[in-house]
């Protein structure tokens, strides 16, 4: 089942995978804001190649990166925007997905630049759940050694 879940979260990455999500997620805070009804969020995840393979009930949690931690269609609506206000571009490459069980670890590499111009180059790991064929589970983590300890694996 595990490697199972390491092709639901590609499919869920794979879709814009080195394009500006940016633009993207402007597109999606545009035609659903700034009321953001969960039925009308839902409906954009389901006709979305990315998005169509999010749990209805995501917990995002990128507390560790300064954002929000969000759980249902509007808050992660409501983190995109806050998410909006930090980027100019944002442009990622999976380097590696790595099964890791229940969980599915993501390595990214990261080339944005802030609203004050700032350019970041940077890797990123990640940790992903899946639940029901669906991405349920999202959890940015500083390195990999906190994303480890976090399934309880040690490096």
């Amino acid at each position: 089942m595990s490697q199972e879940n390491v092709e639901i979260v590609r499919r869920f990455l794979a879709p814009y995978e080195g394009e500006d999500l940016v633009k993207h997620m402007q597109a999606f805070v545009e035609r659903l804001g700034p009321d953001f009804r969960p039925e009308d969020v839902l409906a954009f995840w389901a006709e979305d190649p990315s998005w169509q393979h999010v749990d209805p009930e995501i917990e995002w949690d990128s507390r560790a990166a300064g954002l929000l931690l969000a759980r249902c269609p509007r808050e992660m609506s409501l983190w995109l925007v806050e998410w909006l206000e930090a980027w100019d571009s944002y442009v990622n490459h999976v380097l590696e997905y790595r099964d890791l069980g229940d969980w599915v670890l993501v390595l990214m590499s990261i080339r944005a630049a802030g609203r004050e111009g700032i350019a970041v180059d940077t890797r990123n790991y990640s940790l992903y759940r899946v639940r029901d064929g669906k991405v349920a589970v999202y959890r940015t983590c500083r390195s990999e050694r906190e994303a480890l300890e976090l399934v309880g694996q040690t490096t």
